[in-house]
């Protein structure tokens, strides 16, 4: 039976920053040899630079950002457990 309630539960994007960069470098690549109706070239040129450097810059930084959360979680659990004052809770909050 189809799960209405919330159709994107299974769906899991990690990448979506390289998505991005791929759709919005074909988006660049478009503007620059075609004249888009509608819309100014010029201004697609722009948002599509911005959302290039961001997406690269986030996927070059991927790494550095899963280093501070797990580093941040361990400092959570520790703090946690020394403010219950017992090592018995073994189960890991993040």
């Amino acid at each position: 039976m189809l799960n209405i309630e919330n159709p994107f539960k299974n769906l899991k994007i990690n990448c979506y920053y390289k998505y991005l960069l791929v759709l919005f470098g074909i988006i660049f690549i478009i503007t620059l040899f075609f004249d888009v109706k509608g819309f100014h070239s010029e201004y697609l040129q722009k948002i599509s630079i911005w959302i290039i450097l961001i997406s690269a810059g986030i996927w070059l930084m991927e790494e550095m950002f899963s280093k501070i959360n797990t580093y941040l979680c361990e400092s959570y659990v520790k703090g946690f457990k020394r403010l219950i004052g017992s090592e018995k809770d073994k189960m890991s909050y993040c």
